[in-house]
């Protein structure tokens, strides 16, 4: 049974990082018309829902987007920041609008964040454990591989929060006047991809903890 588990979370994983990196790909070089950098659009977002005194700041790495629950801080990958992509305009706002839910006290994200700590061990704890399986017996190796698993449902539990996020975003580009008509069409398969952006994150773990391992293992 365990061998089937492990399968079964490397295919969702891997579909998971396949569509967020292939919409990468296909937006990454697309800009719309206003020429906005992310973090325009992000502060837009921001501004529109009366939380101007929220900072976007830059950070470092792919994929690093995220919004900071604790400092109330909206931060940007260099790229997405700078960047006048579709892409970028996208993940900008699925971020910023995460400020947006805590203001409103969202009960699921609300929920999602105290659980959060929780998550963040156990995810630290497969590795150890997966680590030391690999050195020392397959016991580890399987343990560690079951805590994973547990982090990816508390991704997919919390899916409603992505969709939800979806939604506004829909409303609010229109709104603001963010993308053209002749846009939305690739607004909404962006938007459709992004709900797995949390999923394809964990997996981009996984690998760099992989490298480390193997990294490892070649110097024994």
């Amino acid at each position: 049974m365990d061998k089937y588990l492990l399968i079964t979370l490397i295919i969702v994983l891997g579909f998971a990082l396949y569509k967020l990196i292939a919409l990468y790909n296909k937006y990454k070089n697309i800009s719309c018309n206003d020429n906005l950098t992310g973090y325009d659009v992000a502060r837009k977002i921001l501004d529109k829902n009366k939380l101007e005194d929220l900072y976007i700041v830059e950070t470092k790495g792919i994929f690093n987007d995220h919004f900071d629950f604790k400092q109330k801080v909206v931060r940007l990958s260099s790229q997405v920041y700078h960047d006048t992509s579709i892409y970028s305009y996208v993940i900008a706002s699925f971020i910023a609008m995460q400020a947006v839910l805590q203001k409103e006290n969202n009960q699921s994200y609300m929920v999602k964040k105290v659980i959060e700590p929780i998550y963040k061990l156990l995810l630290i704890f497969s590795y150890l454990l997966m680590i030391v399986g690999l050195m020392a017996g397959l016991n580890g190796l399987l343990l560690g591989t079951v805590f994973l698993i547990i982090c990816l449902l508390y991704h997919i539990v919390f899916l409603n929060i992505n969709f939800e996020i979806k939604d506004k975003l829909e409303k609010d580009f229109i709104k603001l006047n963010v993308i053209k008509k002749s846009e939305e069409e690739k607004l909404k398969e962006c938007l459709e991809v992004i709900n797995y952006y949390d999923i394809a994150g964990l997996i981009l773990y996984i690998k760099i903890v992989i490298d480390f391992i193997v990294d490892k293992l070649k110097k024994i």
